[in-house]
């Protein structure tokens, strides 16, 4: 994390310009570019919402309005997701600017955490819109959502570190990972309550990371409801463990990575 600061300390004015370049790159031929960026992801909110109302979906009991239990949910998944995969393509992308400059890559990193981060924020926006239009109560401890959104961006990251360089040594295992991570959507509890009786899909909901990230955060705006003292020490020491190791096979690997990219 150090170095992540001292990245962006050192080239502020870089990230900047990388910030302008590829905010709105992706969306540059469409005149309605803001509106593909703020409501991309809900697109899957329309399906999925679309699949309970014609009782196909079982959630379980949500206590909220389905739509803001969904939103709440996919909002963090796909922030998620997205730092994820912007990371862990930075060396695919930007080959020849790497090989050609010499600069700090993690510069990079940073401007797709912030790039994110601001999308992330407008979709968090359009939430608190439709929490307001369906009377959603806020309880007072909901002000620390912000702070347990951060062991996710961690985790998401440090996943995004460890697959960059994967991306180029073996890039069929990076891509296997990528099915897996996009598999996630609908192996933690986004989309429903984890009420059912399989015992495979229990254990499958038990161990995965993502289960307690964002259930925890969305838990605290909905319901009020923050987890236990020793379910946060586990996810805090999960979140710094994950981006320590993470930073550290990076820059061991680096020069490995670039030699690929060489040849």
């Amino acid at each position: 994390m150090i170095s992540l600061f001292s990245a962006y300390k050192k080239n502020r004015f870089l990230i900047a310009e990388l910030l302008k370049q590829n905010l709105f790159t992706q969306y540059k031929q469409s005149k309605f570019s803001l509106f593909w960026i703020v409501f991309n992801p809900f697109f899957q909110i329309i399906i999925w919402s679309i699949l309970h109302l014609s009782g196909f979906l079982k959630i379980g009991n949500v206590e909220v309005p389905y739509v803001i239990y969904l939103v709440s949910g996919i909002t963090l998944w796909w922030y998620s997701f997205s730092l994820y995969e912007s990371i862990s393509n930075i060396y695919i992308k930007y080959t020849n600017v790497i090989l050609e400059n010499r600069f700090d890559i993690l510069v990079l990193v940073v401007e797709a955490i912030i790039r994110q981060t601001i999308f992330f924020m407008i979709h968090l926006a359009v939430l608190f819109v439709l929490c307001v239009i369906y009377k959603i109560t806020f309880y007072p401890i909901a002000v620390l959502y912000p702070f347990f959104i951060v062991p996710l961006i961690l985790f998401s990251v440090a996943l995004g570190l460890i697959f960059a360089t994967i991306r180029v040594l073996s890039v069929d295992f990076a891509m296997i990972f990528d099915k897996i991570f996009g598999l996630s959507l609908f192996l933690t509890p986004i989309l429903f309550k984890p009420t059912f009786n399989n015992t495979v899909l229990k254990y499958i909901i038990k161990f995965n990371p993502l289960s307690y990230l964002i259930t925890f955060p969305r838990n605290l705006l909905l319901y009020g409801k923050s987890p236990s003292f020793f379910v946060v020490i586990f996810i805090v020491v999960l979140s710094i463990t994950s981006i320590v190791v993470a930073m550290m096979y990076f820059e061991k690997m680096k020069y490995k990575t670039i030699e690929k990219l060489l040849q």
